[in-house]
């Protein structure tokens, strides 16, 4: 199980990667084939989905850690 400060950092890297997938996507709009754009529609879910699961696991360490500490209200 990472800690608190392993968690952040994938959430961080994941919200990185999705804004670069998404920004691909708003590149290739007016300039790309319909194929290209699909997979590029793909990628950024993909990436949603990873970012996603990383923030769920960022907030339930959180949850936990302040349960374990006696915080939770």
């Amino acid at each position: 199980m990472p800690t608190v400060q392993e968690a952040k950092f994938r959430l961080d890297r994941a919200l990185k990667v999705w804004r670069q997938e998404v920004q691909l996507l708003l590149d290739l709009q007016t300039s790309a084939r319909p194929e290209s754009r699909q997979h590029q529609r793909k990628a950024a879910a993909k990436a949603q989905a990873h970012y996603d699961r990383a923030s769920e696991q960022y907030l339930n360490k959180i949850a936990g850690n302040r349960k374990a500490q006696g915080l939770a209200s």
